[in-house]
């Protein structure tokens, strides 16, 4: 499953409201469900930065919450043969 945790806005430490979710979604036509978790810096801190190229992507156990990969930036092709050998599908060229 994909889905976006969002912690805080583009002013690191401002939680993030609703409505900047709702636009955001709305803008980029997001189909996968979205998650506001004020605390998620607890997660993500054990995940670690992998890049400093934003977004960060990171495909996680869904049980331990271990990372299996990361990317920084966007169209990483690396990354998403990961999500893919996890999904059990073949990914798009």
């Amino acid at each position: 499953m994909i889905v976006w945790v969002v912690s805080e806005t583009e002013n690191k430490g401002e939680a993030v409201q609703w409505p900047w979710i709702e636009k955001f979604i709305q803008a980029k036509g997001v189909s996968f469900p979205v998650f506001r978790d004020l605390k998620f810096f607890n997660v993500y801190k054990n995940i670690a930065n992998y890049s400093t190229s934003l977004p960060h992507h990171y495909l996680l156990d869904g049980k331990t919450m271990e990372r299996i990969a990361a990317a920084g930036g966007s169209n990483d092709p690396d990354f998403l043969q990961a999500v893919c050998d996890q999904l059990g599908v073949e990914c798009p060229n």
